[in-house]
């Protein structure tokens, strides 16, 4: 970078992050979750994946079981949620 050039912010976010760590199938299970329980705020909605894989041994749940809160509200604008208000 020469001397008197504009910084410029050379990164960005992945488009769609939550796509790649977890599988359709995750996020059709966290919708089924979320319907379930009756959209839970995020806090208690990890706390139910981290259950369902920790103490039910749910093997469908261990991905999501490390869920954490602030990707609870990143995943309610997913387009395959259909939209789901999660936290």
């Amino acid at each position: 970078m020469a001397a008197g050039d504009p910084l410029v912010k050379r990164y960005r976010a992945p488009a769609h992050a939550f796509a790649r760590r977890y599988t359709a199938a995750d996020v059709a299970l966290l919708v089924e979750v979320d319907r379930a329980m009756g959209t839970l705020s995020g806090p208690a909605t990890a706390c139910v994946l981290r259950r369902q894989r920790d103490l039910f041994k749910d093997a469908r749940f261990e991905r999501l079981g490390s869920l954490s809160v602030g990707q609870c509200t990143t995943c309610a604008t997913a387009p395959a949620t259909g939209g789901s208000a999660w936290c």
